[in-house]
């Protein structure tokens, strides 16, 4: 059935649908200080991830004081991540655990709310941050005090393959507001690594439970739309982690399309745009959707009669180019911001 859109962001109380599930504090800080940022993990079983995410938390390189909180959605007695963590001796680590299985989208609506610093930075458990993160997000934040979200730039690593990072180089790098509303056409929003003040964390209303593979996109249109400014900071500071077989289950594809098309219908019915241009880019996200699910999934049926495919080969390539134009002018808005 295909998600609708327009309600789906009007869901703004997504932290509190499962309020009567109780997150038992199992591990407090001791170093009594009050941190000016919270790293926040959601974790479940992944322990021999957890442990490199963690690690990247409790070794920043920064004299600001900062708490790194894992709430594990695991209310199973003597897991393996409770053990680990139990026996780790850093003042400045807190653990949670949900007394109820909260699910993925309920642990990270958690897992936004229990930070104690003025910034919280959502950090996935199979993710790591580079040690400049808190000193850099601390410092972009206090020169941009607008700034409700800033996403750094991730540095994308495959799975079993050489981690060769980036060096810093120390140049300033742009702050830049990309135009929320239209993020599903540039897809420049990954949640891991977001830094999001904790007085802006209500009003961006969380997670939903109903664009499954997709509420992070939802999320941060959601955001924009209720007023929150939401920048791009172009510094590597954090690594995302994927895998070849990350997303290529065939019913998750098929989940991408059901939410992401109509979201992208919605914005573009909202937006001043010409017809044959709202037309053109609905057009070119269809046929795209279309080719990329049959290549990958030959031998699978797939109907995509809810879709807006192009009628010939003339408005396909119409489309395709009207798209690209339109994603350059979009990403273009980053030059009328300084470097800092």
């Amino acid at each position: 059935m295909e998600i609708n859109a327009e309600e789906c962001l009007k869901a703004n109380d997504n932290l509190y649908v499962q309020a009567d599930v109780e997150s038992v504090l199992m591990k407090d800080c001791t170093d009594g200080s009050a941190p000016v940022v919270s790293i926040v993990i959601p974790a479940y079983k992944r322990v021999s991830m957890l442990k490199h995410a963690l690690s990247s938390a409790l070794s920043q390189d920064t004299v600001l004081p900062y708490e790194v909180v894992v709430v594990e959605d695991n209310p199973e007695p003597d897991t393996e991540i409770g053990d680990y963590l139990e026996c780790l001796d850093d003042p400045r680590l807190r653990y949670l655990k949900n007394s109820s299985n909260l699910g993925l989208v309920g642990n990270f609506n958690r897992a936004l709310t229990v930070g104690r610093g003025d910034i919280t930075v959502i950090l996935h458990d199979d993710d790591f941050l580079l040690p400049s993160y808190v000193r850099e997000i601390v410092r972009v934040m206090e020169a941009r005090p607008d700034a409700d979200i800033v996403c750094p730039r991730p540095f994308k690593w495959l799975d079993g393959t050489p981690l060769e990072l980036p060096e810093d180089d120390g140049r300033p790098a742009r702050l830049w507001k990309p135009l929320t509303s239209w993020e599903p056409f540039c897809r420049t929003f990954i949640p891991t690594g977001m830094a999001i003040r904790r007085s802006s964390i209500a009003r961006s209303g969380g997670f939903d439970y109903v664009s499954g593979p997709s509420t992070d996109l939802y999320f941060i249109v959601r955001a924009g739309l209720s007023g929150l400014n939401y920048y791009n900071y172009d510094k590597t500071l954090f690594v995302y982690r994927w895998s070849e077989n990350e997303s290529l289950k065939f019913s998750t594809r098929c989940a991408f399309i059901e939410a992401g098309f109509p979201l992208r219908r919605h914005l573009l019915s909202r937006s001043r745009l010409p017809g044959f241009v709202r037309k053109a880019l609905l057009g070119n996200y269809s046929a795209r959707a279309v080719e990329d699910i049959r290549t990958n999934f030959p031998d699978m049926e797939f109907d995509p009669s809810f879709l807006s495919l192009p009628s010939s080969a003339a408005e396909k390539w119409f489309n395709a180019k009207t798209a690209d134009i339109t994603a350059a002018v979009l990403r273009m808005r980053k030059y009328l911001y300084p470097s800092i």
